[in-house]
């Protein structure tokens, strides 16, 4: 059992992909080069969450039911030194990258980071496992962990990640309630590239609030969007990258241009966006009175894929479009609400239908007129004439 604590120090950050260009990178340079810039400040936090969106296996074989067109990620088993040596000692691996190899895959990730001393939470063997509490005791104090993912849903009998469904997760908030005085909920859903969060997913935020969580962490969207207090919790809706290749130019336009806000809302980017590469450390007290003391930290992702923590004016520009991001979250009649519910609605149907035959085949029993209209809403976007 850990010392008895009144408080402790959580420092929270975004996706740690360790995989494709990371990956190559940190063998050449070592396990460590991702984090040679923020670890010592990592490892001040007595809590240390990510998102880690590449299982850490050598198994080679893509998972059959992951749609076509969209990328598989994995990570050698040896880049879990560099979490190690980085202070990470809390990782979500509900998300949409976790199964890309199969449950192997998973079941390694889970087994290499346990060996490692690093505590996972939110996907399991079963449904029952990926929603079970992470729960860290600093003596009778208790900090507790939820994670859900909008892919891979676990099952009974089948591996996965804990389901982004409101019914399941006020359940799990309101039964780890009673046994940690902090429950804090990872949420890896959205839009990606988008500066807002779906207006749905505001509204699913504020109701594990009131289901009793004190903190939620977003990710997903690749980059970062505001911060809300509501009631008594708080709200990160998303923390962007932390360690990512989209600093890589190529990458970075070819991701931007086939994200969902390109081809169904017709949103177009820069392809020199710094967004993605702008990110930070969400750094904040934990004590049986709540969430106190927040204080952000930019951070801005090198060419050679490292965070690096900001100065200066770059460090104010980061800290202003939050606070403006955080701001308009406010104002209900901006015209992007719409478009986000719309480009959201139409994406979760494209993505069933870029599936596999068979797997459609088996999930046809699931599909409802609406879904129908909104994928042909889907292929008119697509099949429109460009403009000019």
């Amino acid at each position: 059992m850990k010392e008895d604590r009144q408080q402790v120090t959580l420092m929270a950050v975004g996706d740690v992909m360790l995989g494709g260009n990371v990956g190559r990178i940190m063998v050449k340079e070592g396990w460590e080069h991702p984090f040679k810039y923020v670890a010592e400040t990592l490892r001040e936090a007595d809590i240390v969450f990510g998102n880690l969106p590449t299982p850490l296996s050598l198994h080679s074989q893509p998972n059959p039911s992951k749609p076509k067109g969209y990328p598989v990620l994995k990570a050698d088993p040896e880049a879990v030194q560099g979490l190690v040596y980085a202070g990470f000692n809390v990782l979500s691996l509900a998300n949409n990258h976790i199964l890309d190899f199969g449950d192997k895959a998973l079941f390694d990730t889970m087994e290499i980071l346990k060996k490692a001393g690093i505590n996972y939470v939110g996907a399991g063997r079963n449904e029952a496992e990926a929603r079970s509490p992470l729960i860290i005791p600093f003596g009778d104090f208790r900090v507790a962990f939820l994670a859900y993912s909008c892919s891979y849903p676990a099952a009974k009998n089948r591996p996965g990640c804990a389901p982004i469904k409101l019914p399941i997760i006020r359940k799990d908030v309101e039964k780890t309630k009673k046994l940690a005085d902090i429950v804090i909920v990872s949420l890896h859903h959205g839009l990606e590239y988008s500066d807002y969060p779906v207006p749905a997913h505001i509204s699913l935020a504020h109701k594990i609030i009131d289901s009793g969580a004190d903190l939620i962490l977003g990710h997903h969207p690749h980059v970062l969007q505001g911060i809300e207090r509501y009631n008594n919790g708080v709200i990160v809706y998303s923390l962007g990258n932390f360690v990512h290749d989209l600093t890589d130019p190529e990458a970075k336009r070819e991701a931007l241009e086939n994200c969902a806000l390109a081809k169904i809302g017709g949103i177009k980017f820069d392809p020199d966006d710094r967004r993605p590469n702008e990110s930070i450390i969400f750094k904040c007290t934990l004590s049986k009175t709540g969430v106190s003391d927040i204080s952000l930290i930019p951070i801005y992702i090198n060419d050679l894929y490292q965070p690096t923590i900001l100065e200066g004016r770059e460090k104010e520009g980061v800290l202003h479009r939050i606070e403006e991001l955080s701001l308009k979250l406010q104002d209900k009649d901006m015209p992007i609400w719409k478009i986000l519910t719309k480009v959201d609605a139409e994406d979760n149907v494209k993505g069933l239908f870029l599936r596999d035959p068979w797997y459609i085949f088996k999930k046809f029993y699931r599909i409802r007129p609406e879904h129908i209209k909104l994928f042909m809403s889907y292929l008119s976007n697509r099949l429109r004439p460009a403009k000019g």
